[in-house]
C-alpha cells in the first residue's frame, strides 16, 4: 500500500459553474460545502493542491481556514478548459511524490475507494488505477509520478489529461470498488439532490 504522505493529491475547482448556478465548491452536501469534504478525505496526503479560477476570491473568503494546510492555487486561463488547471496543478506537485490523485471538486470522494486504489497500485511499475464500478469508469483517478515529465506538465489545452493517459493504458490498472459514488458528477441541483438521496 502506497503511504498516503508520499502522494500528492489535486481537486479542480475553477470552472463556472454555469449548470449549478453557484460555485460548486460551495455547494453544500451533506451538510458541508464541497471542497471542505473534498480536503477532509484526502487528509494525510502529503500535498494537496486545489486550483481555483472563476469564483476563487468568494471561495477563499467563503471558506476561509478551512483551506489551511492546502495548496491553493488560481489559474487565470480557466476559461480554455480543465487542461489548464491541471497543467497548472501538475507544476506544483514536488518531486518528492510517487503517485497522485486527481479529482475534480464535483466528484465526490469515497474513502472506501480511496484505500483501495492506494492498496493495488504499484506506481513503479503501472502507469494509473482508475476505479471501476461494474464496467464503467469513476474516479478519483491515481497517477504514477513518472508520468509527470512531459506529459502531465506539458498538458496542452487542446487535449485532454485521458488523451495523454491512453498510450499507457497497457500499463494502467482497473480498480473495482462497490460505490457508486464513484461515478457521480455534481453538475446541476438536481444531481446534488440525487446524490444525497444515495
Amino acid at each position: 500500500m502506497i503511504e498516503r504522505s508520499r502522494c500528492a493529491a489535486i481537486v479542480t475547482a475553477a470552472g463556472g459553474s454555469t449548470r449549478m448556478g453557484t460555485p460548486k465548491a460551495l455547494v453544500e452536501v451533506r451538510g458541508r460545502p464541497l471542497l471542505e469534504s473534498q480536503l477532509d478525505a484526502l487528509a494525510g496526503f502529503g500535498q494537496r493542491i486545489v486550483v481555483l479560477g472563476a469564483h476563487a476570491t468568494e471561495i477563499r473568503q467563503a471558506l476561509g481556514d478551512r483551506l489551511t494546510g492546502a495548496h491553493v492555487l488560481e489559474n487565470p486561463d480557466w476559461p480554455t478548459g480543465r487542461s489548464s488547471s491541471l497543467r497548472v496543478a501538475f507544476a506544483a506537485v514536488g518531486d518528492d511524490a510517487v503517485a497522485i490523485a486527481v479529482t475534480g471538486v464535483d466528484q465526490p470522494l469515497q474513502e472506501a475507494t480511496l484505500q483501495a486504489l492506494l492498496i493495488a497500485f504499484e506506481p513503479a511499475v503501472q502507469s494509473y488505477a482508475v476505479p471501476m464500478v461494474g464496467d464503467r469508469r469513476g474516479h478519483p483517478l491515481l497517477l504514477s509520478a513518472r508520468l509527470r515529465d512531459p506529459h502531465l506538465r506539458g498538458l496542452a489545452d487542446d487535449t485532454t489529461l485521458r488523451a495523454i493517459l491512453e498510450p499507457f493504458a497497457a500499463t494502467a490498472i482497473a480498480v473495482r470498488v462497490e460505490s457508486v459514488a464513484s461515478l457521480a458528477n455534481l453538475n446541476t441541483p438536481a444531481d446534488v439532490a440525487r446524490f444525497e438521496k444515495s
